[in-house]
């Protein structure tokens, strides 16, 4: 079971909540770089 689908199934299950939380906080940064707020501060909200 678990070496037929190793990372498929746990990405499948621990992928879903993370994919949110990425797109939100990629969403973040991007707005702020669409505004022109600054490439600096972006880059200290992704990291």
């Amino acid at each position: 079971m678990a070496e037929r689908i190793p990372t498929s199934g746990q990405l499948d299950l621990a992928g879903l909540l993370p994919s949110q939380a990425i797109a939100t906080f990629a969403e973040m940064p991007r707005v702020i770089i669409a505004g022109g707020y600054g490439t600096g501060k972006s880059v200290s909200l992704c990291t």
